[in-house]
């Protein structure tokens, strides 16, 4: 049975109230789409409610490797989010407790992933180890939440180490979204 095209994700800024939400297609033109090739961005996505704003067509499976997702852009960028696994349930009471929170759970997770590791003093890390230290970090906590690495490119995480820095090549023939998704907002 065939639902049409999904829908587009978006998060809630402070002021949604004014202005509505950010959607996917508003994050890939104003700031994706904008950005050459050679160029590395890496995103921290920390939402109370699971999301893929800024949905990146390759998701990283710790045993499967990476998944393509049919309904994301194809950028020149190097990009790559970190974030929670956007197919989390969450209950009403789950969900107040990671609103009420100071901080986001993956910033803190990926901040205390950095300092573990760096006090372990074993050189370069991969993208691999990060992402299995903030898991290790998240299981401590009192609510789920799984941590998801996407990307732009394809590479293999457990061997490129973490930078903020040094861009891959391109590696797509098409740049852009190859099935649109339906959205709407308030932003312009």
């Amino acid at each position: 049975q065939t639902y049409g095209p999904p829908q587009d994700d978006a998060i809630c800024p402070e002021d949604v109230h004014v202005h509505g939400v950010v959607t996917e297609n508003q994050v890939y033109e104003l700031l994706l789409q904008q950005l050459p090739a050679g160029v590395r961005l890496t995103a921290l996505m920390d939402c109370c409610v699971p999301t893929a704003v800024m949905e990146l067509p390759f998701v990283c499976d710790t045993e499967q490797g990476w998944l393509e997702d049919p309904y994301a852009w194809h950028v020149a960028c190097d990009a790559v989010c970190l974030s929670a696994s956007p197919n989390e349930d969450l209950g009403p009471t789950e969900l107040q407790a990671l609103c009420t929170r100071s901080e986001g759970v993956i910033v803190e997770s990926f901040l205390t992933a950095l300092q573990d590791l760096a006090g372990q003093r074993r050189g370069r890390v991969n993208y691999l180890e990060l992402l299995e230290q903030m898991q290790f970090f998240l299981k401590q906590q009192p609510l789920p939440r799984r941590a998801r690495l996407s990307a732009t490119q394809l590479f293999d995480p457990s061997s490129r180490p973490f930078r903020f820095f040094d861009a891959i090549p391109n590696g797509h023939r098409e740049i852009g979204l190859r099935r649109p998704k339906l959205h709407r907002s308030l932003r312009q």
